[in-house]
């Protein structure tokens, strides 16, 4: 209303139309959050669910060992009697990583 026309009253209704279309709006809004928070909900228990799966099909805990421990456990990884699989891997990821104790493995045995 332009500020020199005088002040009429709103049409029968309009107030009462204005209020049921607000309250239309903030119902589906309050729909959509709801639906957000169900789907970030679903989403978060379902990579949960993943990383669990994936976390318990790895290895047992590999133990990282020393020069010491690893040439002690040497014998036993070259004649192939080392009754721990968790050790043998272990033997070998020293060896990989562990240019003294691979060069001591491979002229020794």
């Amino acid at each position: 209303m332009p500020p020199n026309e005088p002040w009429s009253e709103c049409p029968a209704g309009e107030l009462a139309e204005l209020q049921r279309s607000l309250k239309e709006q903030e119902s589906r809004l309050h729909g959509r959050r709801k639906l957000m928070i169900t789907a970030g909900s679903v989403t978060l228990g379902i990579a949960s669910a993943g990383i669990g799966i994936i976390l318990s099909r790895n290895e047992p805990h590999i133990a990282i060992l020393s020069c010491q421990e690893t040439v002690e456990l040497l014998p036993k990884y070259a004649d192939r009697s080392l009754s721990s699989p968790a050790k043998r891997k272990a033997v070998e990821m020293h060896l990989n990583h562990c240019r003294k104790c691979r060069e001591y493995y491979e002229a020794t045995y």
